[in-house]
């Protein structure tokens, strides 16, 4: 069974109508043979714009990720039931991928015991931002020497921009 990740959005209301749609939705893909693998609550956000559901217009919504692995047929009974819901304004069903097992980077950082350990392993291995990294050479947190020895990423001004008026701009 393939997995899927729903991205809904729901009105905002009470959170006893969020438990009532996710345990229907719950209950249709259990029913079916399939897991639930979890159900995260985004948080209410207004909406990017106003989104017309059941004849209503929506300003602000509570967005949820509802993570299952079930069949495509029992996709498409959730579907229709987020379709009959008053409360759920959209929802995106995404196939997730194959799980390949992959190496996790920067396992050293767990095994390092203090945070200076930390931090120096951090500054050799990941490229800071130069207005950053000049920040914590002016705080005294890093030295002269470490700041020439980390991989820096200098932000330059676009020849386009420097047309405009760029007075107090320092591009080095």
């Amino acid at each position: 069974m393939p997995g899927y990740e729903i991205l809904c959005i729901a009105k905002v209301t009470k959170p006893e109508t969020y438990a009532r749609i996710f345990k229907k939705a719950s209950g249709i893909v259990l029913r079916d043979g399939g897991l639930i693998r979890g159900i995260d609550n985004l948080g209410t956000r207004p909406l990017p714009y106003r989104m017309k559901a059941h004849t209503k217009y929506n300003y602000y919504g509570n967005f949820f990720k509802f993570r299952i692995q079930a069949s495509p047929s029992t996709l498409f009974e959730v579907d229709k039931s987020f379709r009959a819901d008053e409360d759920m304004i959209r929802w995106t069903p995404l196939k997730q991928p194959r799980r390949v097992r992959v190496e996790e980077p920067f396992t050293g950082v767990r095994e390092l015991k203090t945070e200076t350990e930390q931090r120096k392993f951090l500054r050799q291995h990941l490229p800071l931002d130069y207005s950053i990294a000049k920040e914590l050479l002016r705080e005294g947190k890093i030295t002269k020497e470490e700041l020439e020895s980390t991989p820096t990423k200098k932000w330059v001004v676009p020849s386009y921009f420097k047309q405009q008026n760029t007075e107090g701009v320092d591009d080095t």
